[in-house]
């Protein structure tokens, strides 16, 4: 799949949270899908955008903590709804998913800022993004070098 259509993906992903988070679900039913269905020509496969709104909607309350610790100025209440939702998207990604590299996350959501933000969004998504990314690597190195060796004998 091209990143293209991921990045399409996102942006749908995107407007679905948006709305989700904006308490227009109910007004929009099935948001996401029918946003997927408008560009069903450019995205042939909408795997990726479904199990990223999934994993987004659960992971949101984490999200939410880790704004809170990384952007303690910033509460998540006062958060302008776009910056939110695109730091709710981007945890997202960079706490459960292995498979996309960090920095790809980061410069996504730091485009969807671009794109829909204010003038400010990109270097704010990109701070926090950055020192959980840069946290979260600290831990895992952390966590390898914790692990017993084993024996070659």
């Amino acid at each position: 799949m091209k990143s293209s259509h991921r990045h399409l993906q996102r942006q749908c992903v995107l407007q679905a949270l948006f709305a989700k988070d904006q308490h227009l679900e109910g007004v929009y039913s099935n948001f996401l899908e029918r946003t997927l269905e408008e560009y069903a020509s450019e995205v042939p496969n909408v795997e990726f955008a479904e199990h990223l709104y999934k994993r987004s909607v659960l992971f949101q309350d984490q999200a939410y903590e880790l704004i809170t610790e990384f952007a303690p100025a910033w509460p998540v209440g006062k958060l302008s709804p776009i910056d939110r939702v695109i730091l709710v998207l981007g945890l997202t990604e960079l706490c459960t998913d292995s498979e996309v590299p960090k920095l790809v996350v980061i410069n996504e959501a730091v485009e969807l800022a671009k794109e829909f933000g204010d003038d400010n969004s990109s270097k704010f998504i990109n701070g926090v993004l950055s020192n959980v990314a840069e946290k979260k690597l600290n831990l895992e190195l952390k966590n390898k070098n914790d692990q017993p060796k084993v024996s070659t004998k």
